[in-house]
């Protein structure tokens, strides 16, 4: 995840899951380092969940203006999510 400012907006390149030891995951819970209120828009290279698995805690913290889309690649994100978690389980 990476926060930048610049031209008076402010991007997020990715929006992933922690993944690995429960130490690590324990990061998923935690707040944004930024304000919300503040994001002007979030950039997501692909759906693998280190990348875009926290987009859904994102809306709920408040951010709005991808949500439209978000509501169309919902389904579609859940169903990668659920083949990566899948994936995983076997390895």
């Amino acid at each position: 995840m990476l926060f930048g400012k610049g031209n008076n907006k402010n991007i997020l390149i990715e929006c992933g899951m922690f993944q690995g030891s429960h130490h690590h995951e324990k990061h998923n819970h935690h707040p944004f380092p930024f304000d919300i209120s503040e994001l002007d828009a979030a950039v997501i290279t692909h759906a693998h969940l280190d990348h875009s698995g926290r987009l859904p805690m994102l809306i709920d913290s408040g951010y709005i203006h991808e949500k439209e889309a978000m509501d169309i690649l919902d389904k579609e994100l859940k169903h990668l999510h659920q083949a990566n978690v899948t994936q995983a389980s076997y390895k």
